[in-house]
């Protein structure tokens, strides 16, 4: 029989590439989450994953199990959710996974004063999915490119809430500051404050390398 907390430890290691990061998203030390993956490794018989210094790869098996570890979490979140509710003889707690700013905007306007309990995790599009799909929450507020779409699985369904505008953030000095409006494309050979490979918003595209300039792209607004 697979141990759950084992195979929470390698999900976690999927979700955010590294031991460290699944570390602290456990509030483990590096070293048990290394322990736990090893330990599921030497129950199936099977190398879960490839370990290149401190980077680390999903191997096959590892892929497999982790899309099927998906559902088992969110059939026990489920069955904890309603033995919790029968017990205690109210209805559980709504549980959102959401960005930071949209936290403090549409879900606290959404929830203010309706009497729910409302617990809110903070969290990225990729990572707010994820717990979706675990059933570690109800429901996810996430924001999307055109060029890197999410892709939900299962019965996740996406609504769009608003559009929201891209601002380009230039010196004084920039030719391109004083412009009204800007195609991002004319700035695709300048250089970015970008965001870490594990962002939703950081396409890894074949050949490049990372830390590389972006690629030139036209960039959309982005979906809520």
């Amino acid at each position: 029989m697979l141990d759950v907390r084992r195979l929470r430890s390698l999900r976690e290691v999927a979700l955010h590439g590294t031991i460290r990061g699944a570390s602290e998203a456990l509030s483990f030390t590096p070293s048990a989450v290394s322990q736990q993956v090893s330990a599921l490794e030497r129950d199936l018989g099977v190398e879960l994953l490839e370990r290149n210094g401190r980077s680390v790869h999903l191997t096959a098996a590892g892929r497999a199990l982790v899309a099927r570890t998906e559902g088992i979490l969110a059939e026990l979140a489920e069955t904890e959710a309603e033995v919790k509710s029968i017990a205690g003889g109210s209805p559980p707690a709504f549980r959102v996974a959401s960005f930071a700013s949209a936290a403090a905007t549409l879900v606290a306007d959404a929830v203010r004063g309706n009497g729910l309990d409302v617990h809110i995790l903070e969290a990225d599009p990729k990572l707010g999915l994820a717990r979706l799909r675990a059933g570690e929450v109800d429901v996810a507020i996430l924001w999307e490119y055109d060029f890197v779409p999410l892709k939900p699985a299962g019965a996740i369904e996406l609504t769009p809430l608003l559009d929201d505008p891209i601002h380009a953030v230039l010196p004084r000095t920039h030719p391109a500051a004083a412009a009204p409006t800007l195609d991002l494309a004319d700035l695709a050979e300048e250089p970015w404050i970008n965001s870490t490979p594990l962002s939703s918003c950081h396409p890894f595209l074949p050949g490049s390398s990372r830390g590389s300039r972006p690629r030139r792209t036209t960039i959309a607004p982005s979906t809520i």
